[in-house]
């Protein structure tokens, strides 16, 4: 047991004057190296030095009882070195002598105790982390969706969920477009993925966040900026087939496609990815 882990330390002794209140108070002893009794035992002449100032003193009147001196400072002080401790009472001025009942004394409430009232440090709880490198990407996968995948954030503890946040340029407040427990999101390979759906041409910025067992989210998350053209995506028009009318003997029908419906370039998502801000 380490010094804070000691919540409370109070000195309880069963103790009356002959005549009057008389205040008492207890002292350090640094010097643990006497003993009670037997050879080299403790008497008045070879006491062990007290220290100059009380750790706590009380008032003692001419009824029986426990009194309680709280020495919780030298009680862990000492525990953090070599987990001995010494404690001396002293009668605070001349007058009235204080009686103080021993250990062989009865009843066993009467004698004399040191209460130390401990507590348990438990391991602090791994904190969600992202990753160094933790990366969100975006695709444009047509004219008003967007793929979004990103590196799990799974160093220190696994989150339970994530949520997805947006803004266009100009945002100055992200607005959340999806929330859920991680088993809700698609799985690409080792990256967790989410489909926003119902977008119009401009630039985005998205970002993930992982959400922790108190319903808190980490702030670090990976960010990503794409800009999905005016023109990207445009739609298939459908061939046709035209046959003649009169053509020569033995001729059969041709068909051709129309200029009009030939493949156009389609111009990609512009992509800008950006790290999570600290």
């Amino acid at each position: 047991m380490s010094g804070n882990e000691i919540h409370s330390s109070s000195l309880y002794v069963s103790a009356a004057t002959n005549s009057g209140v008389k205040e008492v108070g207890v002292y350090e002893v640094q010097d643990d190296s006497w003993i009670e009794q037997g050879e080299g035992g403790m008497t008045w002449n070879n006491k062990p030095a007290v220290g100059t100032e009380a750790l706590a003193s009380s008032l003692i009147d001419n009824a029986w009882s426990p009194r309680a001196f709280d020495v919780t400072g030298f009680t862990r002080t000492e525990f953090a070195g070599d987990q001995r401790i010494s404690i001396a009472l002293s009668q605070l001025g001349a007058g009235n002598y204080v009686g103080v009942k021993s250990r062989e004394n009865t009843p066993a409430d009467t004698i004399p105790y040191l209460q130390v009232v401990s507590y348990q440090l438990s391991e602090p709880e791994p904190q969600i982390q992202w990753p160094e490198h933790a990366v969100l990407q975006a695709e444009a996968i047509s004219r008003s969706k967007v793929l979004l995948t990103w590196t799990p954030a799974d160093a220190g503890k696994a989150p339970v969920g994530y949520s997805i946040y947006k803004k266009s340029v100009g945002e100055s407040v992200y607005s959340q477009v999806y929330s859920a427990t991680t088993a809700d999101f698609a799985v690409y390979g080792s990256a967790y993925g989410y489909e926003v759906d119902g977008l119009l041409p401009g630039t985005y910025l998205f970002k993930v966040e992982a959400m922790k067992n108190d319903a808190l989210e980490t702030l670090t998350g990976p960010s990503v900026e794409i800009t999905i053209p005016e023109h990207s995506f445009p739609p298939q028009l459908p061939s046709a087939k035209f046959e003649g009318s009169k053509l020569p003997s033995g001729s059969t029908g041709r068909s051709f496609t129309p200029a009009s419906s030939c493949a156009c370039n389609q111009a990609p998502g512009k992509i800008k990815q950006q790290r999570g801000m600290g």
